[in-house]
């Protein structure tokens, strides 16, 4: 240990950080408790320092201060909406003007506008100008930043979608309303705040233009992709066939591709220049390339990364090395904590860092034989570019393996086929699409001329990406691997690499001091070990009482004995069941979806991929998707050892105790809906999720259901002990005095726990 934090601080000092920001990000810790923990550690170390205490009792107390550091710094950065946010008017019709503050997002259906607020026109309450309000409308007029307008439209709070918290990930961005389907979206003018940023997207859109001049598709909207990261117009199967072949990080500006044009810059400045001139050379390459592709924040991120191991690589011997990728992210994630869970961010990190672990080493050896083999200087140099720029993908690509799998959920057994095939292309079509773009711009006349090398090239691209992706089993799916998962990869991959990385004689000393102390730590980690397990049982051991969970549009019950009844509509279903569900516990015994929608498929599908289910409980009518979805649900129901399909009002037995019925609800568009009446002794829990029940038990203690489905006449007639309201639009209607409600658009999760007399809420 103590040589790892001698010979590398900043990965030990990096790892303690991101380690403080993933937990209090994951378990929301208050800012107060990080801040005691932090004076207690900080305290321990300057008292260890002090009384002169062994050189690892030091480090280990200063790397607890540098934890919980990261706890304190980003629970200081939890986003708070303005006390006068459109935010608190979720479900009002507003009317405002505002400025378009960023790029416009087109996506294949619709434009999303970050809209700052100027001037609020509210119905008879104030609300904050200045504020930055989503607003999501059609894709059929062209936006630009800057453009002035004036919106009308119901404001609502973002969503929450399946295995991803949008709301949380616009939160952090300043962002906490959102107008889905405005009723008006007018242009009164342009004023953008920045003059340079305007030109830059000019300068972009020119670009596209020209490339779309010079090309035909899908040649086309592949270069835009690579060039700008604008990809659009890219036909969704030739998408999926990136996807499949790993190879989509070529199609859009990310992290991972930023360092990737990065690192291949210089590496072919470094054939021809000193090492040293080369990295003076890169610089303002990589700030125009930032600049050029708009500047996004991915790119910020990967260029100042690469900056500082280049401006490394000036002033001292060493160049980019693991230390100083360390130090890189450490500054970043300092300067804004929420970087760390940003895919951009990830992707150039893990980019960067298969660059620092494999490139030379693979680059090296393939250089050796070329001089062995191949006599003519001229045909080696090129040889030695190629390679070198295919090396250097690979590298980027091992690493960032691990990530791709948790985004895409598959790993591709065609992806290093695909990408020798691709690679050596990319390089050249980079300098010749940038070149016919130029010329597009100046002579128009001669673009379709000056394209045709790059067309060559992007055609074989598109063409050895659709040959592999017809494979059979070119991609397996992989549903299990988590963030720990990925997390145990890359602290795997540091460590071997610090390993090798060691004189022989401090590797022969750390295996000496492994084998005389292997009897001993496997006693320490053995125990520790047993007593993990034990506390693991003993608190998630089945509890005299049911649990109640809740969350979104969906709800869990666990019984007394332990068997769960997942209710799903949408949202992050998996997630819900995991806060209930014993780590050994892979079978749930009842899932019933409200609706027979795709919304409700995508929810439900990763809890059917994971977990076998007892009884799958389904509407009537066929679900509504398209061919990729209805293949991934075939295949994942055959999880269920019996499916049915609208069992109305029967009664089934959970358990020896608890019973459940299901019954209908108001039609959604003419599609079957269900509820769920769970009984457990005198305890009724009634669970409407979206659907409008018809009416309601008399004897009901929880009602779980959408704001805008249930009326007052309704409420006043059962006055249920709880009502908990979904996380959907809508304004609740007024409660009787004796019910206590919830809701879960403010407090995100609920928690109950009953028995056969009563229920009460978890605190």
């Amino acid at each position: 240990m103590g040589l790892v934090l001698r010979s590398a601080p900043f990965v030990a000092i990096g790892t303690a950080l991101f380690t403080g920001v993933w937990l209090a990000a994951r378990f929301e810790i208050p800012a107060w408790n990080a801040a005691l923990l932090f004076a207690v550690a900080a305290l321990g170390a300057v008292g260890s320092i002090v009384l002169r205490a062994q050189w690892a009792t030091r480090w280990l107390l200063m790397t607890a201060s540098v934890l919980a550091a990261g706890m304190v710094r980003f629970a200081l950065t939890t986003p708070e909406p303005p006390p006068l946010s459109l935010a608190r008017l979720s479900g009002e019709r507003v009317r405002f003007e505002g400025v378009i503050d960023e790029e416009p997002e087109y996506r294949p259906t619709a434009v999303h506008l970050r809209v700052r607020v100027t001037r609020c026109f509210a119905p008879a309450i104030p609300c904050a100008e200045g504020e930055t309000v989503l607003v999501r409308t059609q894709a059929d007029e062209t936006w630009r930043y800057g453009d002035v307008v004036r919106v009308v439209g119901v404001v609502d709070l973002p969503p929450r979608m399946s295995a991803f918290d949008y709301r949380r990930y616009l939160a952090y961005r300043g962002v906490f309303a959102w107008i889905p389907r405005p009723e008006q979206v007018v242009r009164l003018g342009h004023q953008p705040r920045s003059a340079l940023y305007a030109q830059l997207l000019a300068a972009k859109d020119a670009v596209r233009r020209a490339v779309q001049r010079a090309l035909p598709m899908p040649e086309s909207a592949l270069l835009n992709g690579i060039l700008i990261g604008d990809d659009r117009l890219l036909p969704e199967s030739l998408k999926e066939d990136f996807r499949i072949t790993g190879t989509a990080h070529i199609v859009a500006i990310s992290g991972a591709n930023v360092s990737l044009m990065i690192a291949l810059v210089v590496t072919l400045l470094g054939r021809v220049l000193h090492r040293r001139a080369a990295a003076l050379a890169a610089l303002p390459v990589i700030a125009l390339y930032t600049l050029f592709v708009g500047a996004p924040a991915s790119a910020v991120r990967a260029a100042s990364m690469a900056a500082l191991g280049l401006l490394g690589q000036l002033f001292w011997r060493r160049g980019f090395t693991l230390n100083t990728l360390f130090a890189a992210c450490t500054f970043i994630v300092l300067v804004n904590p929420v970087a760390l869970f940003d895919a951009g961010f990830q992707l150039s990190a893990a980019a960067t860092l298969g660059l620092v672990l494999f490139a030379e080493r693979f680059a090296a050896p393939t250089r050796a034989w070329f001089e062995r083999h191949v006599p003519h200087a001229l045909l080696r140099k090129g040889l030695n570019v190629v390679s070198d720029g295919v090396l250097v993908t690979l590298a980027a690509q091992l690493t960032t393996l691990p990530l791709l799998i948790l985004s895409f959920h598959q790993v591709s057994l065609v992806a290093l086929l695909s990408n020798l095939l691709i690679l050596p292309l990319q390089p050249p079509i980079m300098l010749l699409g940038m070149g016919s773009a130029l010329v597009s711009i100046l002579v128009p006349e001669l673009a379709p001329w000056a394209a045709l090398p790059v067309r060559l090239l992007l055609t074989l691209t598109i063409r050895a990406v659709r040959w592999t992706a017809d494979f059979p089993f070119a991609a397996l799916p992989v549903y299990e691997i988590g963030a720990l998962g990925v997390a145990l990869a890359y602290a795997a991959s540091v460590l071997l690499f610090w390993f090798r990385a060691q004189p022989r004689f401090v590797q022969h000393a750390m295996l000496t001091s492994l084998r005389r102390d292997a009897r001993r730590w496997l006693l320490v980690s053995g125990s520790a070990a047993v007593l993990s397990v034990g506390l693991l049982v003993w608190f998630q051991r089945p509890l005299p009482q049911g649990r109640l969970m809740l969350r979104e549009s969906n709800a869990v019950v666990q019984t007394p004995s332990g068997s769960q009844l997942l209710f799903v509509r949408r949202g992050d279903a998996l997630a819900l069941l995991r806060a209930v569900q014993p780590l050994w516990d892979n079978e749930v015994e009842w899932v019933v979806m409200s609706h027979a929608d795709r919304i409700a498929q995508e929810a439900a599908l990763p809890v059917l991929q994971r977990y076998r289910v007892g009884t799958l409980v389904l509407p009537a009518q066929p679900a509504e998707g398209d061919a990729d979805l209805e293949h991934e649900w075939r295949i994942a129901i055959r999880n269920a050892q019996h499916v049915i399909s609208s069992a109305l009002h029967l009664t089934h037995t959970v358990d020896v105790a608890t019973f459940v019925r299901f019954v209908p609800r108001k039609p959604a568009r003419g599609a079957q809906v269900i509820g769920a009446h769970v009984r457990h002794g005198l305890v009724l829990i009634d669970l409407a999720g979206e659907g409008e029940p018809a009416r309601l038990e008399p004897q009901t203690r929880l009602l779980f259901v959408a704001p805008r489905a249930l009326s007052a006449a309704m409420l006043a007639q059962a006055t249920p002990q709880w009502v908990v309201w979904a996380d959907a639009p809508g304004n609740p209607p007024p409660l009787p005095r004796a019910t206590r409600s919830v809701s879960l658009r403010q407090a995100e999760w609920a928690a109950f726990v009953f028995d056969q007399n009563q229920l009460q809420r978890a605190r």
